[in-house]
């Protein structure tokens, strides 16, 4: 999950050039090494917060230091719950609607260029609250996560596929 410290910033991934508050990714290694990635855009608003991210974002709150963990029970439907509309509607199809594909890079080191990536660009929305939880995540030196994320890279002519 990356976050920044404004609701602007965070993402690594834009869509015509803005970024998102944040961004969540999922990944999966295929047995030839080949990486799959999901990645969930995520926009921040005032009000309410978001039911499905409820447990975890309380969870977060007994994180105050390196080394404390906290255990997070998924929700009955599992990621679809987690990417459903906020507002009460059970509608993940909204969200996962028109995904982007290309080829890239792993945003970690050593950023191996081995992976396809999935861009779901309807936003899951959290609220402002939720959004402060994240950003006041510490590091061990003391300093908020929060800009967790690799700069956006040059597509290098690499097409983007829209499915």
């Amino acid at each position: 999950m990356r976050w920044g410290s404004h609701a602007r910033t965070g993402s690594e991934h834009s869509m015509g050039g803005d970024h998102s508050a944040g961004e969540i990714q999922i990944f999966h290694r295929e047995m030839a090494g080949e990486i799959q990635a999901f990645s969930f855009m995520i926009r921040e608003r005032f009000h309410p917060n978001n039911r499905h991210w409820t447990n975890i974002f309380s969870k977060f709150r007994s994180i105050t230091s390196v080394g404390k963990t906290a255990v997070v029970l998924a929700p009955p439907r599992g990621i679809m719950d987690l990417l459903s509309d906020s507002m009460g509607k059970y509608d993940p199809s909204s969200i996962l609607r028109v995904p982007i594909r290309y080829h890239g890079s792993q945003t970690t080191p050593p950023c191996d260029e081995n992976v396809v990536w999935t861009i779901f660009p309807r936003a899951l929305q959290l609220s402002t609250r939720q959004m402060t939880l994240l950003r006041n995540i510490r590091m061990e030196h003391g300093m908020k996560m929060a800009g967790n994320s690799r700069p956006t890279q040059s597509s290098t002519a690499r097409p983007c596929i829209v499915t």
